[in-house]
């Protein structure tokens, strides 16, 4: 295999086929890709045994004989990573090895196509990843170098309380997960999410208006003697005013981030349990290698080997939907490599059906313009979550689905 800067397809291809022996063509700028690669290979392949063979970039002459000195009848060659001269020379001299021992080759050398989860071999033949490719968080992440820190449980009671493992997908991009919140009690259940949705679908920016002055007294130390009453909102919650008497400060916590604009997330969370079956990742904190630089995604789901990243904002500012837009597609690539998706969930299109609407296909159309990924972020608006909770008509959530593949 040659070690380019996405481990992914070589790791794809490794554990396809299952091989015996791996040889690992690499340069000085894949060499940290390389280590990685062949960290989380031993750990799946076990018995393996993995050559590391250094090349330099650009000389043929080393390239055509490092790869000659490593072909053997049976063997095959991924050519998938590497510059494009690594995977120009490693196929001609992949053939004339074959040739000098009297076979075609064209059934053992191949590609990895991501954005279609194929092999495709030289002699036509093309075979699907299959589930032996199936990745977790942990995994994807270490593999691409980043470090998940932490990662939030919904609070108790919330819209689900089945969070799935982190330990496996962020090896792939060298990301070690040390820890997550715990469960608060009391927390905001799934009705109080969907209350708080409708409201919202009905007339946006609902809260940020009813709660400007209330904010000032949740933050203030005697908050409990200026509760929160939903009722004079005309919203039913599971609680009769917040904070309640007695409360303890990770409940109120809990409340306070959940009413500001965590709603949304919570939401995204159960629509996306219901279609796929698993729970998402939420508030996913991660650093980036050994610069331990910090970021965070809303939503997380691995569906196979491919990374699905969303962000959620309700501000209606064109402004900051862009800076968002392009953050987790930045985030999602980082933390998933090019096979990953990313996706903005804006209320953007309440602000004037029309006008609405149309914001939402200028922020579609200023991201495709600009990202040079094979997967372009994508742009759901007010018009796409009214569908999905089923304002005024039953629920719809095929447009989710599509961008899912499910």
């Amino acid at each position: 295999m040659l070690v380019g800067g996405n481990p992914l397809p070589n790791y794809i291809a490794a554990v396809t086929l299952t091989p015996k022996r791996v040889v690992m063509l690499y340069t000085c700028e894949t060499k940290r890709v390389r280590e990685r690669l062949e960290n989380l290979l031993k750990e799946k392949l076990y018995s393996v045994i993995i050559d590391a063979v250094y090349v330099s970039k650009d000389s043929a002459r080393d390239i055509r004989e490092k790869v000659a000195r490593n072909v053997t009848p049976g063997a095959y060659l991924n050519y998938t990573g590497g510059t494009k001269n690594m995977a120009a020379q490693a196929r001609l001299a992949f053939r004339e090895e074959y040739e000098s021992m009297g076979g075609g080759d064209d059934r053992f050398a191949f590609y990895v196509e991501e954005s279609r989860e194929l092999i495709l071999y030289d002699n036509g033949y093309q075979t699907k990843f299959g589930e032996k490719a199936v990745l977790s968080l942990k995994e994807i992440a270490k593999l691409h170098e980043v470090n998940i820190k932490e990662y939030k449980q919904l609070v108790e009671g919330g819209p689900t309380q089945a969070v799935v493992s982190l330990k496996e997908i962020a090896e792939l991009q060298e990301i070690n997960i040390k820890e997550y919140k715990q469960l608060v009690e009391g927390g905001p259940t799934q009705d109080d999410v969907r209350a708080i949705m409708g409201a919202e679908l009905d007339k946006p920016g609902f809260l940020k208006r009813e709660l400007k002055e209330f904010w000032n007294l949740l933050n203030h130390k005697d908050a409990s003697c200026h509760p929160l009453r939903p009722e004079t909102l005309g919203i039913s919650l599971s609680v009769d005013q917040i904070p309640g008497p007695d409360w303890p400060s990770k409940r109120l916590e809990a409340w306070k981030e959940f009413l500001n604009d965590k709603w949304l997330e919570l939401w995204m969370v159960h629509i996306l349990e219901q279609i796929v079956g698993d729970s998402p990742y939420w508030s996913v904190y991660c650093e980036i290698g050994d610069e331990k630089r910090p970021f965070e995604v809303d939503i997380v789901l691995v569906r196979g080997c491919r990374l699905h990243a969303i962000s959620c904002t309700t501000s209606p500012a064109i402004k900051d939907c862009k800076l968002k837009l392009f953050e987790v597609g930045q985030r999602a690539r980082q933390l998933g490599g090019d096979l990953a998706r990313a996706a903005l969930v804006t209320i953007v299109g309440a602000y004037g059906e029309e006008a609405g609407q149309s914001k939402v296909d200028q922020l579609q159309q200023d991201v495709a313009s600009v990202w040079d990924a094979p997967n372009k972020p994508k742009v759901f608006g007010l018009a796409d979550l009214r569908e999905w909770f089923g304002y005024q008509q039953p629920p719809r959530l095929d447009s989710l689905k599509d961008w899912l593949d499910v």
